[in-house]
């Protein structure tokens, strides 16, 4: 019996000992990627000091959700105010076509009074119609201005990166969870115009905002931020997909 007890009193310990010291499973999981495009001459332009975000799946959910409830009650009153616009650019448009069939060169009686209301009828039809090309400009802009609601409204991260020199980054995140990856960076790139008056580079924007995949076997996720991956080119983990908004505008033409 006094066998049977000290062997139960030094098997305690022993166990103990073997369930504590198991080597502990990692609690977090590396990400490490790069920042770089392939320009149209195959020259690589790397995103140094480019800022990355971690940002949790619930909270890019709600950021989504938020921008798209903005750009649909815009597109609506965008497309609303366009219509009528629109409308009332043809109602100005028919009254000067009809002020010009009555105004003829030969008139002699009346020819001035034909004259000033030709003129003043011209004029409002071509007010209507820049205010309809306005109206128009503003639809067709929704799917820029949704990217910029959507990225002026980023959640806060869980954690944070910079890109070195090369357009290199290596971070650690919560292993437990469902993260996405958010960049936004500009570039100065040469434009081609024929005109001195803007120069010949403007800034460019780019926008990078997707799930991260599954890590790989060695338990690392591996992400590339280059063109195939911008925000709405079509890539498979992007958190919402693009383009939103078609918009058909008809030319106004007097």
């Amino acid at each position: 019996m006094r066998n049977q007890v000290l062997r139960v009193v030094v098997l305690i310990p022993v166990a103990w000992c073997l369930a504590s010291c198991k080597p502990r499973q990692p609690e977090t999981v590396t990400v490490e990627g790069v920042v770089f495009l392939t320009d149209q001459e195959r020259n690589n332009i790397k995103f140094g000091s480019a800022k990355i975000y971690i940002l949790k799946a619930e909270d890019v959910a709600l950021n989504v959700e938020d921008a798209q409830t903005w750009v649909t009650q815009e597109m609506a009153k965008r497309t609303q105010y366009a219509k009528m616009a629109w409308d009332n650019f043809q109602d100005k448009k028919k009254t000067a076509q009809d002020v010009a069939r009555q105004t003829t060169a030969e008139t002699a009686e009346g020819g001035a009074n034909h004259a000033d209301r030709l003129f003043s009828a011209i004029r409002d039809a071509n007010s209507a119609k820049r205010e309809f090309e306005i109206s128009s400009q503003q639809v067709s802009r929704i799917n820029q201005e949704f990217t910029e609601h959507l990225f002026s409204r980023l959640p806060g991260p869980v954690a944070g990166a910079i890109s070195d020199s090369e357009g290199r980054f290596r971070l650690e995140i919560p292993k437990v969870g469902k993260f996405a990856i958010a960049c936004i960076e500009t570039k100065k790139v040469e434009w081609e115009t024929s005109s001195e008056i803007f120069g010949r580079y403007k800034t460019v924007g780019y926008f990078w905002y997707f799930y991260l995949p599954a890590p790989n076997s060695e338990g690392v996720i591996n992400v590339q931020l280059g063109m195939e991956t911008l925000f709405g080119e079509g890539n498979h983990l992007d958190v919402v997909k693009m383009p939103l908004i078609e918009s058909q505008i008809p030319e106004a033409e007097l």
